[in-house]
């Protein structure tokens, strides 16, 4: 009744006049920078995060959560996904900072990966400024987007890899990265490792079994690509990086030729001395000058590596320092040359 005597104007109850919330963006976030957001979801392959301003959510690969977080491809999804809740619970409030924006593979839209490790959670600090560790995280496949090359690495190139498969003939390894697998031959596994003619397949296969396992993350140099009709064939060594820190042991590229030029594919001219210092050879470690027995390392006792008896002549022959006799001209001419001096204080020249 009260209405009807002085009437009031009321708003429409309608969405359009209550108070807007903040405007989300449809465009991508820029690569490299910082965000703060909630954890939206978990998944065993990572972590969704919706960041504030954005409609789309940030993946975080299951790498890229926490120094704690260390799974494996051979991990149950069940146990992935408790370990990832563990270290970000959804809801959680986070800091990621943007790795890589990639189109999505049905051509809708695309796809926002990021990193919590590079950044500090209690401050929101960065701690990758250089990009060195986003470089890593992209070139590794998981949690920079997961592009990997056709085009096979570069000879003489260091990479990280993970053990894929072992056989008698050596290891195959996935190259961070890259699509095709290298092939880490059984003599380029370990420096301690040597095998012989009579040695059988399993035996190889169960000796290289206790050096590397299926899962296990290494540090290969690229020593050798040739090509067939199925693409390129990669050629790897273990033995020549440090499987510590991935540093090359072998920068100049003395220690492996290639077939065709002096390795396991033909003849090919003799490496420099010192070259294969380190290998085993005969059981024994070759180390440029000194031998001694893999077992021994650290002993006092080393012997000389013996020389090819018949790459010189008779040892102690000739008087010449190192048991080489004189050449044969010097013999003529000693034989040719006069007594020196007159009546008996003549002598024969040395």
């Amino acid at each position: 009744r009260l209405a009807r005597l002085h009437p009031v104007w009321l708003p429409p109850l309608c969405g359009c006049h209550l108070p807007a919330g903040p405007t989300l963006s449809d465009e991508p976030p820029a690569v490299g920078s910082l965000h703060r957001g909630a954890v939206h979801t978990v998944k065993p392959f990572g972590v969704f995060v919706s960041i504030e301003g954005y409609r789309r959510h940030v993946l975080v690969h299951h790498s890229q959560v926490s120094e704690e977080v260390l799974l494996t491809r051979g991990d149950e999804d069940e146990l992935k996904v408790k370990a990832l809740e563990y270290a970000a619970p959804p809801g959680q409030r986070v800091w990621v900072k943007i790795l890589e924006v990639s189109p999505d593979q049905n051509g809708s839209g695309f796809r926002v990966h990021g990193s919590m490790r590079v950044v500090d959670q209690d401050s929101g600090a960065d701690l990758d400024p250089t990009g060195q560790l986003a470089a890593a995280a992209a070139a590794k496949g998981g949690g920079g987007g997961g592009r990997q090359s056709d085009e096979p690495p570069e000879v003489g190139s260091c990479h990280r890899g993970e053990v894929k498969r072992i056989e008698a003939y050596g290891v195959f390894v996935a190259l961070q990265g890259f699509r095709k697998y290298g092939l880490v031959h059984a003599s380029q596994v370990a420096n301690y490792l040597e095998f012989s003619a009579e040695d059988g397949e399993a035996e190889r296969k169960k000796a290289l079994g206790e050096v590397v396992e299926l899962g296990q993350e290494v540090w290969v140099k690229v020593v050798e690509v040739g090509h067939d009709d199925r693409g390129p064939k990669i050629g790897c060594s273990m033995k020549l990086v440090d499987q510590a820190d991935g540093t090359d042991l072998d920068p100049q590229n003395l220690r492996y030729r290639p077939r065709g030029e002096g390795g396991p594919g033909g003849p090919g001219p003799r490496a420099p001395v010192g070259a294969n210092a380190g290998e085993v050879r005969g059981g024994a470690i070759d180390w440029g000058y000194l031998a001694t027995r893999p077992d021994a390392f650290g002993s006092s006792g080393y012997d000389l590596l013996k020389d090819d008896p018949g790459a010189r002549g008779d040892p102690g022959s000739g008087g010449r320092a190192g048991g080489y006799p004189p050449p044969p001209q010097q013999q003529q001419q000693q034989q040719q040359l006069p007594p020196v001096g007159r009546g008996r204080a003549a002598v024969v020249p040395a």
